[in-house]
């Protein structure tokens, strides 16, 4: 069957990891996002047991789900063949109601984690998939990370800086950032440590924008580690 699709299109938050981590003054954290549904037909309801369970997954294949696996599902799988292709056995999502129709929900998110980036989910009935849907966020952790490193910038007043910084760069970066965190036994000896690393801005305010931004997305643990009770900014 030729899968058709139509986007539901919005566009997911700034400040979702950096904000959580950072306590910035962003606001509530929102997130909207964007579907594409994989499959353009719905069975009627069938008599058929629902899969309940599904194997273990498997130590090669990671149980997050990248865009790659979410498009070798297709319709008629049962749960078991689309855990066996994504690596784990997802998010049981279903509702109430789902179950008196005879039908499952399951999700998994990528290596982004929860609430960053891509994830899919199919919906089965009577055990077969027959609705699969995925948003249209990176699936890539590195380009996750570098994300929100460019959104904790922005939010902080520094948009040339970030816009200015590729991904790689980004994550180069954080490296080196936690290579200083680890080693400072305090922020009073982190901030001016950080200074020595290329590519961290011009003045003093901009060096400390994009290395609490890189800490907080790249070296969590060294962050809260140096930051302590610190108020964070």
């Amino acid at each position: 069957m030729k899968a058709s699709r139509t986007a539901t299109v919005a566009l997911l938050a700034g400040t979702m990891l950096v904000a959580g981590a950072c306590g910035s003054s962003g606001g509530d954290q929102a997130a909207t996002t964007t579907t594409v549904q994989k499959f353009d037909t719905v069975r009627p309801a069938i008599t058929e047991a629902p899969t309940t369970s599904a194997p273990a997954s498997t130590e090669a294949n990671p149980p997050t789900m990248s865009r790659a696996e979410f498009e070798q599902i297709t319709e008629g799988m049962t749960l078991a063949e689309v855990v066996q292709i994504v690596g784990g056995p997802g998010e049981n999502t279903s509702s109430p109601q789902m179950s008196q129709l005879n039908m499952e929900r399951y999700r998994w998110e990528s290596d982004c984690g929860p609430g960053l980036g891509f994830w899919g989910q199919v919906i089965l009935q009577g055990g077969k998939v027959f609705s699969a849907t995925e948003t249209l966020g990176l699936d890539d952790q590195e380009q996750c990370r570098a994300g929100a490193v460019r959104v904790a910038l922005s939010d902080a007043g520094y948009g040339p800086l970030a816009d200015g910084t590729d991904d790689a760069a980004l994550a180069a970066l954080g490296v080196s950032t936690c290579e200083v965190a680890d080693a400072s036994p305090s922020i009073e000896a982190f901030i001016p440590e950080v200074r020595t690393i290329e590519g961290l801005g011009v003045s003093a305010e901009e060096q400390g924008a994009m290395a609490r931004a890189l800490m907080v997305v790249y070296c969590p643990a060294d962050f809260e580690r140096l930051m302590g009770g610190i108020s964070r900014p």
